[in-house]
């Protein structure tokens, strides 16, 4: 018997043999397979990039048929009696003049291809009870053609990696073993969400499944208990969950029993033998009828149906029809220890496993942790999702700090808390998987419809704007039941569904009188994860309305595992919101500080041009003599007109050791203030990226640090009341305060949990846009300080059209300030003029609206660009036509008509956003045209609405590598008083 390797098969073989072979066997598949090789493709090694002009592309779903089409002529040409092929291993058997004779042809037919033998990677073994002279000839005969061929001892012999002798199956278990420890060992650098997926759909038991069905592993036991114990080791590194003897028996269930599918390769061993020996027996009596005995059942198989009943302890087995099937045994084996632990549990912990084994309460453990699909948990929700589905210790015993009762071990007093913050993130990721479920279907709807009010101030959470069915629009109304309240558990225990049940008939009766002109669904899903009847319905059917626009079969799973995903992170905000969490973050600061560093502080050169994506903060001032002043801001009016040399109050920085608090802004060292590092904690560069930048404003941090406080802070009606402010404020002034360490790093885990509630789409460690977080975080800080405490009833009618250009984009502006008005207003935003003309009658009619940051598209061109090339493309007058076309005022009638921007009031500070992603829906990539841009001195007047004089220095990049997938935000900043540029590091901190 030969083992023959081919040495680096798969970039090697000669793509016209391919491409032959595809065209003789496979032509429907030519022209694209011809596409993909026909010309030499990029070969990816590390950061390298190499062309290559032979072998399979990486990653190409064809790339394994197709070297098996080009492989396929040398394999039938062997005459050998075994003749075994997987890809590019293969195992030849039979007399060793034969086997020479094969092998001296498939070299040679092999060398055609592009293809090499490797001597060094054979073996060969001698299977028959020879005399040992016989034995040394034939071996030597295969040395004639393989000289460097390894002769194996029988005991050793495998076939495609199977292990044919009982002697060599705990070498083959140790093998294993090995090759899990050590694909566990790099699971655990991941993040706790993507190690965990991966633990469980690949490197456990999945890894070795071939293995456990190609040989009797059941009867080498303790060389499986050692991969389950390396396996188990591993699910408590990646998940912070001590999981103990009791729930490791749940753990290791299947999904549909209630465990985690983290299977164990000593349960699975005898379902995978005995279903694989099931399945060979027909094509054992096609090929050679007189192996089996008369009963037709061989002496191995009734020796592994004999042990599963042992360890089972049933004499139950599979019907005749499902023999085959591994899930049969599996089911079996995995039920009786599901119900042995039913059996034994108390109310509470029964109606945990009941739910447990409901359908698609696992789906968030089903579904690739893809940051950009919003399917990424953060190492808290993993932690707590796992505890609470296996009734492990999610806490230590202490007080609510939200109510002030008692929150056991289990933490299940979070999940229905009735002060828990975590509940409304929760609530809205609900309503957001169906509102956007409902726009994938190509449904629109609305959130807190109005006018469908009970009366008592509430209403339900959703409304389609068309009929969804019966001619009625849907309307919804969502909530999430604790499985495990006190009310309704001992239903819950008994009856899996019970919460949501009830909770689906309370909807129904709450919104009974809209039903006659709506079609009410309630949404009911449990904090285990059940859904109620009507959800599961209605969740079906959208699911089968989006896969009928899309025609993905998959819609409704991908539905069941966003809205699972929603459901878990909602439960461990609200379990995490019991604790204390200024003790907390009183321990985090005993801790010692990690491996990381913070700012470099080695000055780097201003960025004169970038390729990433940016959103380029610059500092605005009217054209002046002063402006070409190293100073970036415009200087407060006390010190315009203060002598040269004078201090002022706002020289001196808080915490500034200097002793004549002079305003060079640096520590006793000579160092900079403000060179601090944030923790680069779950994909948080893009937060971070942002405060940096923010950080270096010098009107804000300098608004900020002004007697410790912001002045003019007001205590609103807004979402984060005001906290937000603070949070930002608390970060910032500690960014900038000496102290004794070399490089400081902080944390801006408060920040991220403040804007949470501002923005629940931020929760989470998936990967965010940092344009859209600078967006979110200028306006909820503007609304804890706008000085607009009382809301004035809106001015609905329109303005005096008889008025001029400048006294209607006034009147606009002081429409605006009688809403927003704050110090983040009077930096940041700015107002913009649409000129609308027709090109019928001639009309031209203007309209003012503020701006918080100008969207520049890039030119579509190849080379680098300047930036004001994206200022001419975004102010360029565009035709209305088709279904674009307005309705003209004057001609009142949609017109042809032509739409141009200008900007009519420049922002003190300026937020550039490139548009690096282009918007084509089937192919869309990040456009790396390099864009160049002014440091200092950038122009601006050409684009003013009123030819206004108006210049801008750059301070501040927030720069994005990477792609439309996954990237990192890095961010290069001026410092305020050195003038000095500083760039952000990359490594675990920025």
């Amino acid at each position: 018997m030969v083992k023959i390797d081919v040495r680096n098969a798969f970039n090697t073989i000669r793509r016209d043999v391919i491409l032959a072979r595809i065209h003789e066997r496979c032509p429907e598949v030519y022209p694209l397979a011809y596409q993909a090789y026909h010309l030499p493709t990029p070969l990816h090694i590390g950061d390298q990039t190499v062309l290559s002009a032979t072998g399979v592309q990486q990653g190409d779903p064809l790339g394994p048929a197709a070297f098996a089409l080009g492989v396929d002529a040398c394999a039938r040409a062997i005459r050998s009696p075994l003749n075994v092929w997987y890809l590019d291993d293969a195992t030849i058997a039979g007399p060793a003049d034969v086997v020479q004779s094969d092998l001296h042809s498939l070299a040679k037919a092999l060398t055609e291809l592009g293809l090499q033998l490797n001597p060094a990677k054979c073996e060969v073994a001698i299977i028959d009870a020879a005399p040992q002279l016989a034995q040394n000839a034939a071996v030597d005969s295969i040395r004639s053609v393989l000289p460097e061929i390894t002769e194996i001892p029988l005991h050793s012999v495998t076939l495609l990696g199977a292990p044919l002798q009982d002697a060599s199956l705990t070498a083959a278990a140790n093998g294993a073993a090995e090759l899990i420890g050590r694909l566990c060992t790099r699971l655990t650098h991941l993040d706790r969400h993507t190690g965990l997926f991966f633990l469980v759909h690949y490197a456990s038991a999945p890894r070795l499944q071939y293995l456990l069905r190609s040989a009797p592993l059941y009867k080498v036991v303790p060389a499986l208990k050692l991969v389950d114990e390396l396996v188990r080791e591993t699910l408590v590194d990646i998940t912070n969950v001590n999981i103990n003897d009791q729930l490791w028996e749940q753990a290791k269930l299947p999904f549909r029993l209630g465990g985690l599918g983290v299977r164990s390769v000593e349960d699975l061993a005898l379902p995978c033998y005995i279903s694989s020996l099931h399945a060979a027996l027909p094509l054992l009596r096609s090929i050679s009828p007189g192996l089996l005995p008369a009963s037709g059942v061989p002496p191995t198989l009734q020796t592994a149906i004999h042990r599963f009943s042992e360890v089972t302890g049933t004499e139950q087995l599979p019907p005749a029809s499902a023999v085959s099937s591994q899930r049969a045994w599996d089911t079996l084996s995995a039920t009786a220890i599901r119900d042995k632990m039913v059996n034994s549990a108390n109310q509470l912990h029964r109606a945990r496993l009941v739910a447990a084994s409901q359908p698609h309460t696992a789906a968030w453990l089903q579904a690739v942790p893809v940051p950009s699909l919003g399917l990424h948990l953060d190492e808290e929700s993993v932690r707590v999702a796992v505890a609470l589905r296996l009734g492990a210790t999610v806490c230590e015993q202490h007080r609510c700090r939200l109510c002030g009762r008692q929150v056991d071990q289990l933490g299940h007093h979070g999940l229905s808390c009735v002060k828990s913050a975590g509940r409304l993130p929760r609530h809205a990721q609900l309503n957001d998987v169906v509102r956007r479920g409902l726009a994938s279907a190509g449904i629109p709807s609305i959130l807190e419809p109005v006018g469908l009010d009970r009366g008592d101030g509430k209403r339900p959470d959703g409304l389609t704007l068309f009929p969804y069915s019966g001619g009625m629009c849907l309307t919804w109304d969502a909530t999430c039941a604790d499985t495990f309240a006190d009310t309704v558990l001992i239903q819950t225990a008994l009856e899996p569904g019970a919460a949501a049940r009830a909770a689906e008939d309370r909807k129904r009766r709450h919104y009974s009188e809209i039903s006659s002109r709506f079609k009410f669904v309630p949404i009911a899903v449990e904090t285990s994860g059940v859904l109620g009847p009507a959800t599961s319905k209605f969740i079906r059917e959208l699911g089968q309305l989006i896969t009928t626009r899309t025609g993905e079969r998959r819609e409704t799973e991908w539905l069941l595992q966003r809205l699972s995903i929603a459901v878990v992170r909602g439960n461990a905000a609200a379990v995490l919101a019991t604790a204390a969490t200024d003790r907390a973050r009183a321990d985090r600061r005993q801790q010692p500080p990690p491996d990381v560093t913070g700012v470099r502080t080695r000055p780097s050169p201003p960025p004169s041009a970038t390729t990433g994506r940016a959103s380029a903060k610059q500092t605005a001032r009217q054209a002046s003599p002063e402006f070409l002043a190293d100073e970036p801001l415009a200087l407060p009016s006390e010190e315009a007109s203060a002598p040269p040399n004078t201090r002022l109050s706002h020289h001196s920085l808080p915490g500034n050791p200097s002793e004549d608090g002079g305003g060079t802004g640096s520590e006793s060292d000579g160092r900079p203030l403000g060179l601090t590092g944030l923790r680069n904690t779950g994909n948080t560069c893009f937060l971070n990226t942002v405060v940096q930048c923010l950080s270096n404003t010098r009107a804000l941090h300098d608004y900020i640090l002004r007697d410790g406080r912001s002045s003019d802070a007001s205590m609103p009606a807004a979402a984060t009341k005001g906290s937000l402010m603070n949070t930002f404020s608390a970060l910032i002034r500690d960014m900038w305060t000496s102290s004794d360490e070399t490089e400081r790093v902080l944390t801006t885990a408060p920040l991220k949990s403040m804007i949470q509630r501002l923005a629940p789409r931020f929760m989470g460690s998936q990967q965010q846009d940092a344009q859209e977080f600078l967006r979110y975080l200028l306006q909820g800080l503007h609304e804890d300080v706008n000085r607009v405490t009382s809301r004035p009833k809106p001015i609905t009618t329109d303005i005096d059209d008889s008025l001029s250009a400048s006294q209607k984009s006034m009147e606009a502006w002081k429409r605006f300030l009688r809403l927003e008005n704050s110090k983040f207003v009077d930096l940041f935003v700015g107002q913009l003029k649409a000129t609308l003309r027709c090109t019928v009658c001639g009309h031209a009619s203007v309209t003012f609206d503020p701006f918080w940051d100008l969207s520049l598209p890039i030119p579509s061109r190849s080379g680098q660009v300047r930036l004001q090339a994206c200022f001419d493309l975004f102010t360029k007058e565009k035709v209305l036509d088709g279904d674009e076309k307005p309705t003209c005022s004057k001609c009142q009638k949609r017109q042809k008509c032509t739409r141009s921007l200008s900007i009519q009031k420049f922002p003190r500070i300026l937020v550039v956003h490139l548009k690096r992603f282009s918007p084509q829906e089937r192919f869309r990539g990040k456009l790396n045209t390099t864009v160049d841009f002014s440091v200092n001195g950038l122009d601006l007047s050409p684009y003013s609405a009123g030819q206004t004089p108006c210049r801008y220095s750059l301070y501040g990049v927030a720069n994005h590598s990477g792609t439309l997938l996954s990237g990192h935000y890095t961010a290069h900043c001026r410092h305020p008083y050195t003038a000095e540029w500083y760039e952000t590091t990359t490594r675990g901190s920025t």
